[in-house]
């Protein structure tokens, strides 16, 4: 009877489906793609290079990719590197240690985008991390 009820409401409220992307149907060049950035996550790579790794256009691929994971390329990479830097600075290590390791430029570079992402600096994250 609930069903009934929430039913006429749920199909005027709710999105497109065939609109949503469907979990495990992602394209192959997108799945590469995620594959081959979480694998060098910390080198500089141009778009070129991973259109050429998937066999695609440059801007074809990253037509598609942003309509599957929601961000081009570069932007999945970089969250990719501070995901890793947090749970690298959460361990104790030095912040210029970090960033290099997650493969920013500098410590300002790093910090800027840590920052921007998460409200903080990537020092007053290591201290409170660490308390906890």
């Amino acid at each position: 009877m609930l069903l009934h009820l929430f039913a006429p409401l749920l199909l005027s409220h709710a999105e497109n489906a065939e609109a949503l992307p469907q979990l495990g149907r992602e394209h192959p060049a997108v799945r590469c793609t995620k594959e081959y950035l979480q694998a060098h996550y910390t080198e500089e790579i141009a778009l070129q290079e991973l259109a050429k790794e998937t066999h695609l256009s440059p801007f074809h691929l990253s037509r598609i990719f942003r309509q599957a994971v929601g961000l081009p390329p570069h932007a999945y990479q970089m969250q990719l590197r501070l995901a890793r830097a947090k749970t690298l600075l959460a361990q104790g290590f030095d912040v210029s240690y970090v960033a290099h390791e997650t493969g920013f430029f500098d410590q300002t570079h790093f910090t800027r985008h840590f920052k921007r992402r998460y409200l903080m600096t990537p020092g007053i994250y290591r201290k409170t991390a660490r308390l906890y």
